[in-house]
C-alpha cells in the first residue's frame, strides 16, 4: 500500500436513508472518489458480475479491473469466498454485541483484523487509480462501523445518516427492479412496515452508541435537510470533509451535475449521469396507509424525536 494515507468517508445508517445520493454527491467533490456500497463488492462484484455504476459489467469496468490488479493481483473467487465468509462472522448487526468484546476474544479478533486489512487494499488501490485521497463507501453497516476504529491504515470519518423512519418504512414497501442484474429479472428486497421500523430504529440506535463511543469521528446528517440544502447541514459535512465554499455551494443545488461514478450496489439511482435535482423524496406523506404510519410512529417515536421530527404533519 501507498506510504500517503486515505482518508474513508464511511457512510452509515438504516437502508433506504438516502445514502446511495449522498454517496454520488460527494464523489463529485474534488479529491473524492464514491466506490458505493464496498462490502458488497464481494458478492455482486466478483462473484454475480453485476454492473458498476458506469454500465460496464464489474469484470468489464476498467475501474475496477485496475483497482484488483493493484490490490491483490487480480480479482478471484477463493478470496471473494474467503472474504464472504469473513463477512458473515464479523461484519453482520447480528454481531454487534461479540463485536463489543474484542478485547477479549483473540480468535475473533484476528478474524477481524484480516477482513478490515484486505479491505483497506480497496480503498487505497482505488485512490490511487483515482487520483484522490478520500473515498466514499457507503455500506451503511453499523457493525462496519464499529470496526473503524481497528483500521489503522486509514483516516477515518462516519457520516450518520438519518431519514424520517415513515419515509424508509414506505420506500421498503416499493417494487423497484435492479439494473445491475443483466440475466434476469430481480427487484430490491420488499418489507412491512414493523419489519421497516425495526431495522431503522436498530441501525439507529446502534449507530447513535458507536458515535459515543468510537474513536472514529461521525457527524449526523438528515436527509431531508441536505436535499434543501440547509446551510447548517452543509456547513458541518463541509467542516468534517475539509471541503472549501466552492465545493459546498455545488452541493446546495437544486441541480447537481453527476458524472460517470463506478460504484458497487446501491439505488438504481446510481446510474444516472447528468443532472439530478435535489429534493425530497416525501411520496410517504400521500400514499402511505395511516394504519401503517402509526405502526412505524409506533416502534421509533422516541428517536423520530430525538432527531428532531414531528409525529404529525
Amino acid at each position: 500500500m501507498s506510504d500517503r494515507r486515505v482518508r474513508v468517508v464511511y457512510i452509515a445508517g438504516a437502508s433506504r436513508s438516502g445514502s446511495t445520493l449522498l454517496a454520488m454527491l460527494l464523489g463529485t467533490s474534488p479529491g473524492c472518489v464514491s466506490l458505493g456500497e464496498v462490502r458488497h463488492v464481494w458478492r455482486r462484484g466478483v462473484e454475480q458480475d453485476q454492473l458498476c455504476g458506469c454500465g460496464e459489467p464489474f469484470s468489464s469496468c476498467p475501474f475496477w479491473s485496475e483497482v484488483g490488479d493493484r490490490a491483490f493481483g487480480g480479482w478471484d473467487l477463493a478470496r471473494a469466498r474467503r472474504m464472504l465468509a469473513l463477512q458473515s462472522r464479523v461484519d453482520r448487526f447480528r454481531r454487534l454485541p461479540q463485536l463489543a468484546l474484542l478485547r477479549v476474544a483473540s480468535r475473533r479478533r484476528a478474524l477481524v483484523d484480516e477482513y478490515l486489512e484486505t479491505t483497506s487494499r480497496i480503498y487505497y488501490a482505488a485512490a490511487a487509480i483515482s487520483g484522490s485521497s478520500t473515498v466514499i463507501d457507503s455500506s451503511k453497516s453499523a457493525s462496519f462501523a464499529m470496526l473503524l476504529g481497528r483500521m489503522q491504515s486509514v483516516d477515518a470519518l462516519i457520516l450518520h445518516l438519518i431519514r424520517d423512519s415513515r419515509a424508509v418504512a414506505h420506500s421498503w414497501t416499493r417494487r423497484r427492479a435492479m439494473p445491475e442484474v443483466t440475466d434476469r429479472e430481480e427487484y430490491m428486497a420488499t418489507f412491512g412496515p414493523f419489519k421497516a421500523a425495526a431495522m431503522w430504529a436498530g441501525s439507529n440506535a446502534a449507530l447513535d452508541v458507536i458515535d459515543r463511543t468510537s474513536t472514529v469521528p461521525s457527524v449526523r446528517l438528515r436527509y431531508e435537510e441536505l436535499v434543501r440544502g440547509s446551510p447548517g447541514q452543509l456547513r458541518a459535512l463541509a467542516g468534517a470533509l475539509g471541503l472549501d465554499e466552492g465545493a459546498v455551494s455545488a452541493l446546495a443545488g437544486p441541480e447537481v451535475h453527476v458524472s460517470v461514478q463506478h460504484t458497487v450496489a446501491g439505488n438504481p439511482a446510481r446510474f444516472t449521469q447528468g443532472g439530478i435535482v435535489l429534493r425530497p423524496d416525501e411520496e410517504w406523506r400521500a400514499s402511505m396507509p395511516s394504519r401503517d404510519r402509526r405502526a412505524v410512529e409506533m416502534l421509533t417515536w422516541p428517536l423520530l424525536a430525538r432527531y428532531g421530527y414531528h409525529l404529525r404533519g
